[in-house]
């Protein structure tokens, strides 16, 4: 039920906000932009302070050319009052508009561990345009492993869809549902997903507030400020 619930909500959400960002007066242009925070896929080297639950959280990355027609960043965040860390790593190839991740979560308490756990994963991420400066759909596929916590070892597949709708100049919207598929270890076959809004200055100032829902745990709240160079 609540599972169902959840995705009539993130539908209706979504239809809502194709609705909005069609009847935008201006299509967004991120060129006008220091940094498109909207864009899973943008590289740039920034600084960030954040607030959830699970209490305060600080990360940076460094981000630049790597070679040919490909860009990487390199991103640690310690979270929830330096609770656990992640490592992440994107490389993007901007003709296509594809990523390639390198994810990495040291010392989380998930809801089936008994203690800290461990999760490290490989994906791609693709960036679909629906309408051209207004919504654009990044469908991402990860491999992963988590190890640790007092369970057996854990392989899965997880399907996550970012959704981001240009509403109005500077200001952006959306949503990210999600699926995990445990393919070997313990049976991790969820649906979750989070609301996504933010807004973003021409200097490299973005806001960003999310909300995550998820079937097995307290929704989650979080909000950030990030300065990008």
């Amino acid at each position: 039920m609540y599972k169902k619930r959840t995705l009539k909500i993130l539908a209706l959400i979504a239809g809502s906000l194709i609705s909005i960002s069609s009847l935008a007066l201006e299509q967004f242009n991120p060129k006008n932009y220091l940094v498109d925070f909207s864009n899973p896929l943008a590289v740039y080297t920034n600084l960030g302070l954040g607030m959830s639950n699970d209490g305060a959280d600080i990360y940076g990355g460094i981000g630049g050319y790597l070679t040919g027609s490909f860009k990487q960043q390199l991103q640690i965040e310690a979270k929830g009052d330096l609770d656990y860390y992640n490592v992440n790593y994107l490389a993007v190839d901007s003709i296509s508009e594809t990523g390639f991740l390198l994810d990495s979560i040291w010392s989380r308490d998930y809801y089936w561990t008994t203690s800290n756990a461990n999760d490290t994963s490989l994906g791609v991420i693709k960036k679909v345009p629906v309408i051209e400066g207004l919504v654009s759909v990044y469908p991402t596929l990860k491999f992963g492993y988590i190890w640790g916590g007092g369970v057996e070892d854990t392989s899965y597949l997880k399907l996550q869809i970012p959704i981001r709708f240009n509403i109005i100049q500077g200001f952006w919207a959306g949503m990210t549902p999600a699926y995990t598929h445990g393919m070997k270890g313990f049976d991790l076959n969820e649906w979750n997903g989070s609301l996504d809004a933010g807004y973003m200055f021409k200097n490299g100032v973005g806001l960003f507030a999310q909300t995550v829902l998820d079937s097995h745990e307290d929704t989650q709240y979080r909000a950030n400020v990030t300065l990008a160079f």
